[in-house]
């Protein structure tokens, strides 16, 4: 049953809206329509007028009686809305209210969705479907209502203001990742966009993950990372690591003197106020979607990190199909949400037998889905594995693929010992005093 509302409050925003194009124009934007009426006649005049405004065309009575006329319906019918319609004509109408009125409509009308989703979530779940997925559906059903209320339809008017200030260089392009010299290769990381970051093993791709998330959860951003491999304490630890530059070993040894005690007791302590947000007990793809829309839905994510592509469990014949079914996900998810979901990714063993060690998009392991999905592929290359002496202690983040970005190098300093990225500085000091503020600079 549809949530109860007074059915004063539609025949106002109807009686309101006939006549005032301005008034209908400002329901409409914030995304009333006419299936969000619980009372027919209502929606019947609602779909006329709304119908009339799409087409660009002014609401009047002569006009609303035409269009309902050719609607198909009866006399009686006919009668009654034309009777409504000349009580409206005639009333005295400001418009000043409306928004009011249809944000009530809405509210009513999404209500009554919410309960539908939980009767079709259960409904699911008794014709056998597995629990997981039936409440991701759910979840997913849920932020489709709260999604813009243009249903996604815009036009290049909408993005003019931001193309503009991009040039003047009064905003970022997307979210940046506080790493100076990557953010102006990319602008940033684009909402909506699936970012794979591939390395080999050991080769720094959880840490650049990691030092990602910490600088964006510093700027204010919310940060959700799943972690297949380690656990939550093992990424606090890794974090405090990164703000102290402080062994985690030397910690475990007991070998710190009461000055560096105290910097790790500052880092654990900075690390834990950041809104990172650890889902480290679970490699299901339904379940963890579900989870992920569910943080989303209590406060909008910014970042989503997942650590890695190939530990996460999905249905598939094979592994590779496996891997398509998460690349696939994720990619809607980053959509859905309008976030960029950075998925981690094991490279295979190519790079050992050539001499070019540098990893290219055939080097992704057990999927080609992973480089095709993605919107953005970064692959870490560290000289220093192959050879100790070659340039050690620098990271090149090569960008492989990317909309509207060029391909290119990134060069970072990466404290392997602190599993800490830097901007690259070409007379890297080997001490490295620490930052108050946290940034990894």
């Amino acid at each position: 049953m549809m949530e109860a509302i007074n059915r004063t409050t539609e025949d106002i925003l109807i009686s309101e809206v006939i006549g005032l194009d301005w008034a209908c124009d400002d329901v409409i934007e914030i995304g009333l329509r006419p299936d969000h009426f619980q009372y027919t006649d209502n929606r019947i005049l609602f779909d006329a007028m709304y119908s009339q405004r799409q087409k660009g065309e002014s609401i009047n009575t002569v006009d609303l009686l035409s269009v309902l006329t050719s609607s198909g319906m009866n006399m009686q019918q006919l009668v009654s809305h034309a009777d409504r319609l000349e009580i409206a004509r005639t009333e005295t109408r400001t418009g000043a209210s409306v928004k009011h009125y249809a944000g009530k409509i809405i509210d009513s009308w999404r209500t009554q969705q919410h309960r539908v989703s939980v009767e079709t979530m259960l409904c699911d779940i008794d014709r056998g479907v597995d629990w997981q997925e039936a409440e991701s559906q759910h979840q997913a059903r849920l932020i489709a209502l709260t999604k813009d209320a243009t249903n996604g339809i815009k036009t290049f008017a909408d993005t003019t203001a931001d193309l503009i200030a991009e040039m003047e260089g009064q905003r970022p392009t997307g979210l940046a990742t506080g790493f100076c010299d990557l953010d102006s290769a990319l602008g940033g990381l684009r909402p909506g966009n699936l970012i794979v970051v591939a390395g080999g093993t050991g080769g720094g791709k959880s840490a650049f993950g990691l030092c990602i998330g910490l600088n964006i959860a510093i700027a204010g951003g919310r940060v959700c990372i799943v972690s297949a491999e380690m656990q939550t304490q093992e990424l606090h630890e890794r974090a405090a690591a990164v703000f102290s530059t402080i062994h985690p070993v030397c910690v475990r040894r007991q070998l710190l003197d009461e000055h560096e005690k105290q910097r790790w007791r500052t880092a654990v302590e900075q690390a834990a106020t950041l809104p990172i947000f650890v889902i480290d007990n679970n490699r299901n793809l339904n379940s963890l979607t579900c989870s992920i829309r569910a943080t989303h839905r209590r406060q909008a994510l910014s970042l989503l990190i997942v650590d890695y592509a190939q530990l996460i469990q999905a249905t598939g014949h094979t592994r590779e199909r496996e891997v398509a079914t998460v690349s696939a996900s994720l990619k809607g998810l980053a959509a859905d949400l309008h976030i960029p979901v950075i998925v981690l990714a094991q490279l295979n063993r190519g790079p050992d037998h050539r001499d070019d060690k540098r990893p290219r998009l055939s080097d992704l392991r057990e999927s080609a889905a992973l480089s095709h999905d993605a919107d953005l592929v970064l692959m870490i290359h560290r000289p220093d594995q192959w050879d100790i002496e070659d340039r050690p202690g620098e990271a090149e983040i090569l960008i492989r693929k990317g909309r509207s970005v060029d391909t290119g190098i990134v060069r970072m300093i990466f404290r392997k010992e602190f599993t800490r990225f830097e901007n690259y500085t070409p007379m890297a000091d080997d001490a490295f005093h620490f930052e108050s503020d946290g940034n990894l600079t």
